[in-house]
């Protein structure tokens, strides 16, 4: 394409940036795969990791395509483009779920309850809120994660003899085998106030049925319930 012509040393900088840019992106990718061929196709966690697959491509087709006319047109982009298609990701924003407080409103279902409390494992691969709400058989709880694409789900309090860490629980009908534990950094906040202490999160699943488990101390909370998609929600902030 530039035989014979004088080539701008910035044309070719910027394509080797995008050469370099786009093998960067492969093992992304591939871990990206990875975590698909590992999930339930029936679980939220699958549904996160076809939309991480689906934003990857996205953004390699966008630097192929810009990329390619920087080939065809023998000039530069403007600095502010390459900045935005190669600077560094800007870092993922709490999603509205995740800043719910005391007094929201959440509908599920045709029902309407409200937020009175919540506790948090905060782990450094992604951390996890149980909402407290009130109505219904007053059982209820959403757990959502502090990153856009992480799964949702519909909890209830569960009662269960915890000791150790069980490769299986049985409630009910329902057989749940272990699948994750993380040491994790905990906050309960509730009508008493709030307290901070380290805590254990265990997670385990059943299809497209979950069983996660906050441990702290002796104490612990299990929640039982089904992955949920955001549209099956509805949020009502209180006033703010």
């Amino acid at each position: 394409a530039f035989a014979n012509d004088v080539v701008d040393a910035a044309v070719l900088d910027q394509i080797a940036a995008f050469d370099s840019a786009l093998a960067d992106q492969i093992p992304t990718l591939e871990e990206q795969i990875a975590s698909l061929e590992s999930a339930d196709p029936s679980a939220g966690e699958f549904r996160a990791a076809a939309d991480q697959i689906g934003a990857t491509v996205q953004q390699l087709s966008d630097r192929f395509d810009r990329r390619a006319e920087v080939i065809h047109a023998g000039r530069p982009l403007p600095e502010k483009d390459m900045l935005a298609l190669l600077g560094p990701a800007a870092p993922d924003q709490p999603s509205e779920l995740w800043t719910l407080r005391t007094g929201d409103a959440v509908s599920y279902n045709g029902q309407d309850y409200s937020v009175i409390g919540h506790v948090t494992a905060g782990m450094s691969s992604g951390s996890r809120r149980a909402y407290q709400l009130r109505g219904g058989d007053g059982r209820q709880w959403l757990e959502v994660g502090d990153r856009h694409d992480d799964p949702l789900a519909w909890l209830t309090e569960a009662e269960l003899q915890l000791v150790g860490r069980p490769p299986s629980v049985k409630l009910r009908e329902t057989d749940y085998a272990f699948m994750h534990e993380t040491q994790a950094r905990g906050e309960v906040e509730g009508r008493q106030g709030s307290d901070e202490q380290s805590l254990r999160y265990l997670e385990y699943g059943a299809g497209t049925r979950v069983l996660h488990i906050y441990q702290w101390g002796t104490q612990y909370l299990a929640l039982e319930g089904v992955a949920i998609d955001l549209r099956d929600i509805e949020l009502y902030p209180s006033h703010r």
